[in-house]
């Protein structure tokens, strides 16, 4: 990709205390992505090793994920993307008969998606939840409410629910969903998986229920009934 071009970055370098997690241009190409997009939304890469064994080559460009999340979240993200695959489409590129399945084929994949949730404590979830709020946070063009593990009761089940839905206890709902986002008119499918996944969080995380419901936009159906009182012991 061409590094001439530095636009403002989406995002700074995330605390050391903070696993960072890099994703490589074919990675980027995977969720949607193309050099274009890359340049004016993440900027320059946020490490550029040489590669392990062709070293005289250009060096490797990694991006952080946090940073591409935060990117893919924002409506420039979702123009850019539009307008490619408009692009591809006028151009030949993609062939609806053979790349893109019927509406009924998406749903059903969605229908069967499953995810496994790690069982963190509590303290563990808020402390987990909060340090991906301050990276998050970081990446953002505005001033954003800091979310601590004393913060009040409602913020912390706000980011918890958000942290539950990151690549990092979620991955194959991120997959899932950034293959649905390079097939036209997923917008019902992709909001059923959240749907989905809203409901496996409520269900292993009783105490979020109400929080998935009001991030969802509408009530959930669970497996059981779920304890939905805030739990007061939040304590790290």
């Amino acid at each position: 990709m061409d590094d001439k071009a530095q636009p403002e970055q989406v995002g700074d370098q995330p605390s050391k205390s903070v696993a960072r997690t890099l994703i490589t241009q074919t990675m980027l190409r995977d969720r949607g992505w193309n050099e274009k997009m890359a340049r004016e939304l993440l900027g320059k890469p946020d490490e550029q090793p040489p590669p392990a064994y062709h070293l005289q080559r250009a060096p490797l460009r990694l991006y952080l994920l946090e940073r591409v999340e935060a990117a893919e979240r924002t409506a420039d993200f979702a123009q850019m993307q539009a307008r490619r695959q408009r692009h591809q489409a006028a151009s030949g590129q993609i062939m609806p008969e053979l790349a893109v399945p019927a509406p009924s084929q998406v749903m059903q994949e969605v229908e069967a998606f499953t995810t496994h949730l790690q069982r963190l404590t509590l303290p563990e979830l808020i402390e987990r939840a909060c340090e991906h709020h301050s990276v998050w946070a970081m990446a953002q063009k505005r001033p954003v409410k800091p979310v601590r593990v004393d913060s009040p009761a409602n913020d912390l089940d706000r980011v918890s629910v958000h942290y539950l839905l990151s690549s990092q206890q979620t991955p194959e709902y991120q997959d899932l969903h950034a293959r649905l986002v390079q097939l036209p008119e997923t917008r019902e499918a992709r909001q059923r998986l959240k749907e989905r996944v809203y409901q496996a969080i409520a269900q292993r995380y009783p105490h979020l229920a109400l929080e998935c419901e009001q991030q969802n936009g509408r009530s959930l159906t669970l497996q059981a009934p779920s304890n939905r009182k805030a739990v007061s012991n939040r304590s790290s």
